[in-house]
């Protein structure tokens, strides 16, 4: 299971990678592979993409009705 629900959570909250990873104090560019699927990042890994998105940690990934998140 991918976790590619990230680009479009970050776009509901007009948020960029950068961002992201400003607040997860690592490289844009760790947070771009994660979010473009190249990454195999361990579920600590995503609980804190998760904590820092402020969404729970299905969000992240397909077949979360992101519609029903609230931003």
């Amino acid at each position: 299971m991918k976790a590619t629900n990230i680009k479009a959570i970050l776009q509901k909250k007009n948020m960029t990678d950068s961002d992201l990873a400003r607040l997860l104090n690592v490289t844009r560019q760790y947070v771009n592979a994660i979010s473009c699927g190249r990454g195999n990042p361990s579920v600590n890994v995503m609980e804190r993409f998760a904590a820092a998105l402020d969404v729970p940690l299905s969000a992240l990934f397909d077949g979360y009705p992101l519609d029903k998140l609230k931003v």
